[in-house]
């Protein structure tokens, strides 16, 4: 993770808005992001068994949360 680099949280949203997981890589947090991003296409792709109806949005707003909220703690620190 590059130190002393500050990420604008709002820019991490913005990622996270496009599709789950950008917005953790771009804060320096590669290995969630890609779990993310798999675990995206997953549930995306069960929207078509429709489980993935309900948990594709859910895990998407909890994926632009934890964007957010990573990114203004990694600048605090």
């Amino acid at each position: 993770m590059e130190e002393n680099k500050q990420k604008n949280p709002i820019v991490a949203l913005i990622l996270s808005f496009i599709f789950p997981g950008l917005g953790q890589i771009y804060i320096g947090q590669q290995q969630k992001g890609v779990l993310f991003v798999v675990i995206g296409i997953c549930l995306f792709l069960m929207i078509y068994i429709l489980i993935g109806i309900v948990l594709y949005p859910l895990f998407w707003l909890y994926s632009m949360y934890d964007a957010y909220t990573s990114s203004a703690k990694l600048n605090m620190a």
